[in-house]
């Protein structure tokens, strides 16, 4: 008997930003593979590039080598080559005593004795994952710079398919019959929105946690001149009085990512400039800056950076159904993946990371729904997705969140207690609260 090849499947994904492109490259690298077309909002150069680094720890890196394909090993040594390892490092006091330090071998059970993963410039995993996903090249996945999913209806006579609604540079056009559409559009989704409206249900609010965000680059070698003590941990965090927190990690070659958060109204204009703010509240003026992290300031003022990011930090959890029960991001054959489902605070690191195992996840669960070839299959293994994927995320928001209010302590009793407890309690127990982060296997894609 003849076999027959399968219909031809169009994804439609709103952000070509980690997630997204990650998403794109794991639906590609299926066996039978839709075609992907992404449409991004920024034009292709602010949307690939970004400021400071990122961190990939051990399930972001198990998410891309998933790919069903089998290529996802050649990916993460493209990573591999532009990054840093995340070596042992971790939370510091506000005069810069040790407080927890991870030890890699500790925190994974041993699975992972050099490090928790890697660390890498935004835009430098960027390109990486440009380069995975072929864009621009043929057989690759389509990128419709600035342009920007606004809304989507059933279309007609199908039921499994929707009408997905775009504007491209300001003109309106319409995308009919497409097979999946995926909301990786981050914090402010449109798809979300959309699906809100779609359904009725309430919008789950955005959370300000109450701290302003600068975030660069800098030359380590420029740090290490004025303190040598920069190089004996991978990456640290300092939490620092008034609520404030200094952190770094090293990238490839001989950059540094940087980050340091204040209490600010998220609407606090900025007050002079970003480098100005930044002295302000972190520079020698101030006195209470560890010296390793003083040394960042100054490397920083030194080289004049124009280029510092600064905003606000938002979370927000996943959505709920109209009546409040259980998780259900989309509807139909509309979900969401990363922040668009689950923006979490950036206290872990872990934003990417399940934004990828997400990718990995919803790749698997679909290509199970077209190998099927039921009807209504692929609604059903979304809604079995956004099931299975809820509980976990929701878990990685507690506890970031948890952390995050953490940094984020003002009173001097509250500090004391929370540097003492950090400082007595045993490694092995401190190790736990983070390794189970790790222990995440990717769905295998099964071949029919």
């Amino acid at each position: 008997m003849a076999s027959s090849s399968p219909p031809p499947r169009t994804v439609v994904i709103a952000g070509a930003g980690i997630v997204g492109l990650t998403t794109a490259i794991s639906l590609r690298a299926l066996p039978t593979p839709p075609t992907v077309v992404i449409h991004e909002r920024r034009p292709e150069e602010g949307a690939l590039s970004g400021p400071g680094g990122i961190m990939i720890q051990p399930n972001g890196l198990a998410a891309l080598s998933a790919l069903a394909d089998g290529s996802g090993e050649a990916v993460v040594a493209a990573l591999n080559a532009v990054s840093c390892p995340l070596g042992r490092g971790g939370f510091q006091s506000a005069t810069g005593k040790d407080l927890y330090i991870a030890e890699p071998a500790g925190v994974t059970l041993g699975e992972r004795t050099d490090d928790l993963g890697v660390c890498v410039a935004r835009t430098a995993l960027m390109g990486v994952l440009a380069e995975a996903a072929k864009i621009g090249q043929p057989g690759g996945v389509e990128v419709v710079w600035e342009s920007a999913v606004t809304s989507y209806t059933t279309t007609d006579g199908a039921v499994d398919k929707v009408d997905v609604h775009v504007k491209t540079s300001g003109q309106a056009a319409t995308i009919r019959g497409v097979d999946v559409l995926i909301g990786a559009d981050g914090l402010w989704s449109g798809v979300r929105s959309a699906v809100d409206a779609v359904t009725g249900r309430p919008s789950t609010p955005r959370h300000y946690g109450g701290l302003m965000w600068w975030r660069g680059s800098v030359s380590f070698s420029a740090v290490a001149a004025r303190c040598a003590d920069i190089g004996r941990l991978a990456w640290g965090q300092a939490w620092l009085p008034r609520g404030g927190s200094m952190g770094y990690f090293r990238l490839g070659g001989d950059d540094m990512a940087w980050y340091a958060s204040a209490p600010r109204p998220a609407d606090a204009p900025v007050d002079g400039s970003p480098l100005a703010e930044l002295l302000a509240e972190f520079g020698p003026t101030r006195g209470t800056t560890p010296p390793v992290y003083a040394a960042i300031v100054d490397a920083v003022a030194a080289a004049g950076s124009d280029t510092i990011n600064r905003a606000p930090v938002y979370s927000r959890g996943v959505p709920v159904a109209a009546a409040g029960v259980g998780p259900v991001w989309g509807t139909g054959p509309v979900t969401l993946v990363g922040d668009a489902a689950h923006a979490i605070f950036p206290s872990m690191g872990q934003g990417a990371c399940v934004g990828m195992e997400d990718a990995a996840e919803l790749a698997a669960a679909l290509a199970g729904a077209w190998r099927d070839g039921q009807p209504g299959g692929v609604p059903a293994a979304l809604r079995a997705y956004e099931a299975a994927r809820a509980p976990r995320v929701t878990r990685v928001g507690v506890e970031s969140a948890r952390v995050y209010d953490l940094s984020a302590l003002t009173g001097g009793v509250s500090i004391w207690l929370r540097d003492t407890v950090y400082s007595v309690l045993p490694q092995w127990i401190v190790d736990r609260q983070f390794s189970w982060l790790y222990d995440y296997k990717p769905t295998p894609v099964l071949v029919a």
